[in-house]
């Protein structure tokens, strides 16, 4: 349902088996990244006809 939050955390973050965040600016995708440095991250765009999880790789800094 596109009316739905797709980004929503429970309480316990740090020991969550998925945990959500939305894209933020280089810097604060860093502090995050590297804060859970031991976990795989995706990326999903959910407005794309296929919405597929892919690896996610932060865009070069310009």
């Amino acid at each position: 349902n596109i009316h739905d939050e797709w980004v929503y955390n429970g309480a316990e973050i740090d020991s969550a088996k998925v945990l959500w965040a939305r894209e933020l600016d280089p810097q604060q995708n860093a502090k995050l990244l590297s804060y859970f440095k031991d976990r795989h991250v995706w990326l999903v765009e959910p407005d794309k006809d296929n919405t597929e999880l892919i690896p996610y790789a932060p865009p070069p800094e310009q």
